[in-house]
């Protein structure tokens, strides 16, 4: 499930402590000062680590225009601390391992900076201990005491991991989230795509159950939204009887598509006329599941007793998954025509198993890449104001696919005997 809302801008914030009231840094130029002062330079920092800074008079929060550490093109926020002639700074995201940063600090009347390097180490997902957290699900609530993983991708921001205890003791510590950077690795070499490279973006992954002391959701299974550039993964494990890692993989999907250009608003506008708003259903939710069954390679599952939901590389195999999706019902409702793609969302009463076969088809029948070449085509060739006629829509997948879309919906039916 995939779901969006606008867009939003951030910045880091200097909180001090002292007075609980928030410091906003000024517009930074450094060349403008010339005479630095700098502070002796430190080595093998703990990537948990507060710093004391001691001067020699006492500072007041006046003094301050603004603190940040830095790092090449990133900043860091931090918190800070006054007693006296002292000044203690801590870094609100943890530290990177073998990482050379610069921790600047501006006063009214002097400039400081401090080069310091971080501790090396191999290892790229770290426990970080518990901590306090705030979702941009309920952005005015504290969620306090999750286990916090850290993935380090060697790129941009490390993927954030949350973790509650009773999902721990449910089903297994390191169950499902200990593998996300194989299935990240394995999405990202289909895709030839790297999301968290971009230092602007962010990933946040929260797992829990419907006992969890959480504001999420109950009753989700997973759940990927972006609020701008930053997106948050849900995975509830109450409500999946099963091994749900391809439902992990599904939503991290979406997560890859969220920072691509599938998510550029004149596109989702561009896609709305060609198809209709219900385009997001065979071209996101077909390619998550497509990506969440073939894409990856499951290592066994020594956590718990669940079972993996399989569904191998053959027709019998999605016709099976579609239909235990559908409890054997009717798969598709017949008074419903199927002119083009969009229309499988209705005619299947939203059957993943379904948006999955198409998709499967048409990366058989055409190539993966094929098909994601004529989606950009199409965000490419028009222009959100302007109108698309049916004969265009035509030609497009003809030059394509030599045929259109109501056509290949037809052989796709028959294909799998109409489901039956």
């Amino acid at each position: 499930m995939v779901f969006k809302r606008s867009n939003f801008l951030f910045f880091f914030i200097v909180i001090v402590l002292l007075s609980y009231s928030s410091v906003f840094p000024q517009s930074i130029s450094y060349a403008k000062y010339e005479d630095w002062i700098k502070l002796p330079e430190k080595k093998e920092v703990p990537l948990v680590k507060t710093f004391t800074i001691q001067f020699n008079k006492q500072i007041f929060v006046e003094d301050i225009d603004g603190i940040v550490i830095e790092s090449e093109d990133m900043f860091i926020p931090v918190t800070i601390g006054l007693k006296g002639n002292e000044a203690t700074v801590t870094p609100v995201e943890y530290l990177r391992p073998n990482t050379d940063y610069t921790l600047r600090i501006f006063l009214d009347h002097a400039r400081y900076y401090m080069n310091f390097s971080t501790e090396k180490t191999d290892e790229n997902f770290l426990y970080m201990g518990k901590k306090d957290v705030v979702s941009e699900y309920a952005p005015d609530e504290i969620i306090p005491d999750l286990n916090y993983y850290r993935l380090d991708m060697e790129k941009g921001n490390p993927i954030r991991i949350y973790v509650t205890d009773d999902y721990e003791e449910e089903f297994g510590k390191g169950f499902a989230y200990t593998e996300i950077e194989d299935i990240i690795k394995s999405i990202e070499k289909i895709k030839d795509f790297q999301p968290y490279e971009n230092v602007n973006s962010s990933l946040d992954i929260y797992f829990y159950t419907d006992d969890s002391d959480t504001p999420f959701p109950e009753k989700t299974q997973g759940k990927a939204s972006s609020w701008g550039e930053h997106t948050e993964i849900l995975i509830n494990g109450s409500t999946l009887p099963f091994d749900f890692r391809p439902v992990l993989t599904h939503e991290i999907v979406h997560y890859f598509d969220q920072q691509s250009s599938l998510d550029d608003q004149d596109k989702q506008e561009i896609y709305e006329k060609f198809w209709g708003e219900d385009y997001r259903f065979w071209l996101l939710e077909g390619g998550a599941e497509y990506s969440a069954f073939f894409h990856h390679k499951y290592t066994t599952n020594s956590f718990n007793d669940l079972d993996l939901i399989s569904v191998k590389d053959s027709k019998s195999s999605i016709v099976k998954y579609v239909k235990k999706l559908k409890s054997n019902k009717a798969i598709l409702d017949k008074d419903i025509q199927l002119n083009s793609f969009d229309d499988i969302k209705r005619a299947s009463d939203e059957n993943y198993g379904v948006t999955l076969a198409l998709f499967w088809y048409l990366a058989e029948e055409y190539g993966y890449e094929e098909v994601y070449e004529y989606v950009e085509y199409i965000g490419d060739h028009f222009e959100p104001e302007q109108s698309i006629s049916g004969s265009e829509k035509d030609e497009i997948a003809i030059q394509f696919f030599d045929k259109t879309e109501e056509e290949i919906l037809e052989d796709w039916l028959e294909y799998f005997d109409d489901f039956q």
